[in-house]
């Protein structure tokens, strides 16, 4: 059989060849989709550990304020926190 008008052993190899790269492009796109979606997770929680942290120092502060915690443990906590 005659495909693209080429003897018969070199269409295997052409049709080799173009079954092989689609195969690697797909794998780059997929590979590519996981490291975006990877990137947007870490993104996430990031987010969340900086905003767990800002809550924590608003209750840290409400507790000074209100007279509960000393300015030097309040100091003590709070270095805790941002070094966590």
């Amino acid at each position: 059989m005659l495909l693209f008008g080429m003897p018969g052993g070199t269409e295997w190899i052409i049709l080799t060849i173009i079954f092989l790269l689609i195969v690697f492009i797909v794998r780059g796109i997929g590979k590519r989709s996981q490291r975006q979606q990877q990137g947007q997770q870490q993104q996430t929680n990031l987010n969340i550990h900086n905003y767990s942290i800002t809550s924590e120092l608003e209750k840290l502060n409400e507790l000074k304020e209100k007279g509960v915690l000393t300015q030097e443990e309040f100091e003590v906590q709070k270095r805790k926190l941002l070094n966590s």
